[in-house]
């Protein structure tokens, strides 16, 4: 068992809240952006983000809306920090800011 996270992004659909939407979004259609296997300081960040954007339960196969200043954010983060991983991570940053700047919302979803 492992930690496997993914990026997607999705045309024509904004969720009304930045968590607790995994229901409505695994009924749309939405396109795998980036893969992750076992980046766990990824996830500590993206667990902190859920939880500043509100989310109290288990960060397990909860999805979060990643927005433009998210993804900002996490690039401050990635050059203030000197992970073995990061530069994948920098890589998804250049596809989502892409994808965001061409209509699409992006989402984070993982599980263990």
């Amino acid at each position: 068992m492992g930690l496997d996270q993914f990026a997607y992004k999705i045309i024509n659909y904004i969720p009304e809240s930045s968590i607790g939407f995994e229901d409505d979004f695994h009924k749309k259609t939405y396109e795998e952006l980036y893969y992750w296997r076992k980046n766990y300081n990824l996830q500590i960040w993206m667990r902190e983000l859920y939880i500043a954007k509100g989310g109290t339960d288990e960060f397990n196969c909860k999805v979060l809306l990643l927005t433009m200043d998210d993804i900002k954010n996490l690039e401050i983060w990635l050059n203030e920090n000197n992970y073995e991983e990061n530069q994948n991570t920098f890589t998804f940053c250049e596809l989502a800011i892409d994808a965001i700047n061409n209509g699409y919302t992006i989402i984070y979803d993982s599980w263990w």
